[in-house]
């Protein structure tokens, strides 16, 4: 497989081509006019003087033959062929030299150029040729013309041999520029392999590996800290999830055990006993439905992990305080339990995880306060979001347990225990549902006591039906 440096060196390779090849191709186009325009300079200056001398001394077309003689020896510049060529294009005359050029002469002509001089390139056996034809006049009449020939052969060869060397020209720049490109690549892709070192090693289990990009350019410094984010990321996912199957087996692991133990005294003659029996079997079912209720716990946060979608529509928040509140009255009816509502708070939820995560925070305040202790919801509008606060004014949480309510299995040593029936779950999944309506949860709590754990979520408009 082509390494990157040689496919850069290929594409600024065919680039830089392309543009040489233009421009050589300019070059000999313009070179190609310049020598021509020479060559005819050339012919142009031979012409005027026999153009001048067949003017002083031919009156009539009778003449022209007389004179053409005369003015074909005249001297001329090396390489220059003169025809005089009389009406309807007939050779009357023609020098050595351009016999030798064009010894069956210049061709048919449809008509004697008139006036003007015409320049006219013809190719011979592979040569090319240039012809200048000029006019003769006399008594406001065409009587004839001179035709002067050169070759143009010189000029091919200086053009061949300039495309010569412009082939070798740009086959040693893109040789030189090639071999440029391909060490500065290399060169300048050497964060690029680093990185792919690194993501090697991090797929083979080392989390810990890092890109220092910091002298690189921009691009790959951007991507060296994409890639470390990416790699710290993982790295706490992963510890995450070690923690996480570590504590879920732990979690199972106690009610399982308390299972055999049960189903061992069972074994032993505690069946024949019917009070043990009737404590054992209430038991054992108090720890199924404790691993039940993990389980339900661990698969609604798998669900959440997973992006499991939300039944979103427009719901009254205040409504919904307000059931959660008449629901706590019913679960502690000795509870001293109070709201605060504010009407129309209306946001974009869905109901059912909304009442769970509500509720949840309701069973925290009545479980772990004490009796005598006050639970107060209160709903409110802050600025552009819905506040629902529940709050108590029991113990408290220290600072400790409070930057780690929200982390999957933990428990307040003071307060969360197995005793109470709580895994360590309900609060993190409070939070994941509460982030997937975009919204906000945090916890408070004073020195001297009492707890306010708030939710924030955007409001919304309420149904146009209403």
């Amino acid at each position: 497989m082509r390494s990157l440096g040689v496919k850069l060196a290929l594409w600024y390779g065919v680039g830089v081509a392309a543009l040489l090849l233009l421009l050589g191709a300019f070059l000999y186009a313009a070179m190609d006019r310049y020598l021509t325009i020479e060559a005819y300079t050339l012919l142009r200056a031979q012409a005027v003087p026999l153009q001048r001398l067949a003017q002083q001394q031919v009156h009539t077309p009778a003449q022209l033959a007389s004179v053409a003689r005369q003015l074909v020896e005249r001297p001329t510049a090396n390489g220059i062929g003169v025809y005089v060529l009389g009406p309807g294009g007939r050779v009357v005359a023609g020098s050595r030299a351009a016999l030798v050029q064009l010894p069956q002469g210049p061709g048919a002509l449809q008509a004697l150029p008139s006036g003007a001089a015409k320049t006219e390139v013809v190719n011979r056996a592979g040569v090319r040729y240039l012809l200048l034809y000029q006019p003769l006049r006399a008594g406001g009449r065409d009587i004839g013309a001179l035709l002067l020939t050169t070759s143009l052969e010189g000029v091919d060869r200086t053009l061949h041999s300039f495309v010569g060397i412009l082939g070798i020209g740009i086959g040693a720049t893109l040789v030189i520029m090639s071999l440029i490109v391909i060490g500065l690549t290399h060169a300048g892709l050497k964060p690029l392999r680093l990185v792919a070192q690194k993501a090697g090693q991090i797929a083979e289990g080392d989390l810990t590996q890092r890109v220092d990009a910091s002298s690189a350019p921009s691009e790959i410094q951007r991507l060296g800290e994409a890639f470390n984010h990416m790699a710290g990321r993982l790295q706490e996912s992963f510890q995450a999830q070690r923690a996480f199957v570590a504590d879920a087996s732990h979690e199972l692991r106690t009610p399982l055990t308390s299972l055999a133990g049960y189903i061992d005294i069972l074994h032993k003659g505690g069946k024949d006993e019917p009070a043990t029996l009737e404590h054992v079997l209430s038991t054992m079912r108090g720890e199924v439905q404790r691993m039940a209720r993990l389980v339900s716990d661990l698969v609604a946060l798998a669900r959440l992990d997973a992006g499991d979608q939300l039944q979103i529509r427009p719901v009254d928040l205040t409504r919904l305080v307000e059931d959660v509140y008449e629901q706590a009255k019913a679960l502690a009816p000795s509870r001293e339990i109070n709201l605060r509502a504010s009407d129309g708070l209306w946001v974009q939820a869905d109901l059912d995880r909304l009442r769970q995560v509500l509720l949840n925070l309701a069973d925290n305040a009545l479980k772990y306060t004490p009796p005598t202790a006050h639970v107060n919801f209160a709903i409110q509008a802050v600025d552009t979001c819905a506040q629902v606060s529940v709050a108590d004014n029991g113990p408290g949480i220290p600072p400790e347990d409070r930057d780690h309510l929200f982390d999957r299995f933990y428990r307040a040593e003071r307060s969360r225990t197995r005793e109470k029936g709580g895994a360590g779950l309900g609060l993190a999944i409070a939070k994941k549902i509460v982030e997937a309506h975009h919204g906000t949860i945090t916890v408070s709590s004073a020195a001297d006591g009492g707890t306010i754990f708030a939710i924030r979520l955007p409001l919304a408009s309420p149904p146009a039906t209403l």
